[in-house]
């Protein structure tokens, strides 16, 4: 989420259920770690965690990752996650990536840039829909 147009937060959604949680802030909260200028609930990290695992037995056809930045390059966030997920097959993926990081990204994880939806800044409205149109075409 946004105020006064800077990005304030962030929400963990779990697609398929609807559940949310908070997952970012720029709001110094107990026990959540900080990362540049923001504070991560760990909390979080656990649950998407356990939502992945419980999709995974699934199998399902589609996985969107949502975005993989800086602090995965770092060994930290969803690292160990997308090293998992860069092993599956059978699976299309989709990986939202900061054109900044694009060539590490790839490096690291061996993904097809295919895969790859590219950003080019802060998303807006017209950046989530490309998204969803990206998605909807595989799955239609």
């Amino acid at each position: 989420y946004f105020r006064e147009g800077r990005r304030a937060g962030f929400q963990l959604v779990n697609i398929a259920s609807g559940e949310s949680m908070d997952f970012g802030s720029v709001k110094a909260t107990g026990g959540w770690q900080p990362y540049r200028r923001f504070y991560f609930n760990p909390q979080a990290f656990d649950m998407g965690k356990a939502w992945i695992e419980q999709a995974m037995k699934t199998h399902p056809d589609l996985i969107v990752i949502d975005e993989v930045g800086p602090m995965e390059l770092e060994n930290r966030g969803w690292s160990g996650l997308l090293d998992l997920l860069a092993e599956l097959t059978g699976q299309y993926q989709v990986w939202v990536v900061r054109e900044g990081i694009l060539r590490e990204v790839l490096d690291r994880w061996k993904i097809p840039e295919e895969n790859v939806f590219l950003i080019h800044g802060p998303k807006d409205p017209e950046t989530t829909k490309q998204l969803m149109n990206r998605v909807l075409k595989y799955i239609t």
